[in-house]
């Protein structure tokens, strides 16, 4: 499978062939796979006219500005995970709960670069020595952070995770953070707390067939269009 992102022309060479190209010869690279892609709302009906019939989930993309709530500590029970940073022995208990929610094979080296890397923070949930949750946050801009792939077991592991990544980056009163949402769900825990946008929705179109997703652990989505 591959999947083709930022497909845009400048407006003033709209019309003249210059995206029929692009597109041609991005699909000829793809060659005989599975494309993925995420289709705004004004291009859904050209895309499934254009190789793409399947449709899949869709997903919200949101912003929300931190409020002095967000930022109140909460008391934590005596039962709650912990929340520690990224590891290597950390990693296997990681990929072992994304392969619960993406089933797919080969998915490590994706997940790597989403979670590892210069600018991305990582924080990981522990319960009874077993990976039961963890998401990443990184800095867009100054004042601007995304938070993606907050995958967890449950609401409140999930709120723990999203709680320390904004507070581990020292976010403050007036920062934003934006963050996907598959199909209507709701802002989970401390980010309904904030003033929350949408954004855009978009549509996950698939060439050939649907990939599976078990979506009972996923809070927020890897989808990042920033």
């Amino acid at each position: 499978m591959t999947f083709v992102a930022n497909y845009a022309v400048l407006p003033a060479y709209r019309g003249n062939g210059v995206g029929r190209k692009v597109w041609t010869a991005v699909m000829e690279r793809a060659g005989d796979v599975n494309v993925i892609l995420d289709a705004v709302p004004d291009m859904l009906d050209w895309y499934m006219r254009n190789g793409f019939p399947v449709k899949g989930d869709t997903t919200s993309y949101y912003h929300v500005t931190v409020t002095s709530e967000m930022l109140v500590p909460t008391p934590v029970p005596a039962t709650s995970c912990s929340v520690e940073p990224l590891d290597d022995q950390l990693w296997p208990g990681v990929v072992r709960l994304d392969q619960l929610t993406y089933p797919s094979p080969g998915r490590e080296p994706i997940l790597r670069a989403f979670l590892v890397g210069d600018g991305i923070h990582t924080l990981v949930a522990r319960a009874a020595g077993h990976v039961v949750g963890f998401g990443s946050i990184h800095k867009m801009w100054e004042g601007h952070f995304g938070l993606r792939c907050v995958l967890a077991q449950d609401a409140h592991t999930a709120d723990q995770l999203i709680r320390g990544l904004l507070s581990d980056l020292n976010l403050r009163v007036g920062n934003v953070v934006h963050f996907p949402l598959v199909g209507d769900a709701a802002p989970p825990g401390v980010l309904a707390l904030g003033a929350v946008e949408h954004v855009i929705t978009v549509t996950r179109l698939y060439s050939k067939h649907l990939i599976p997703i078990r979506h009972k652990n996923i809070w927020i989505p890897v989808s990042d269009i920033a």
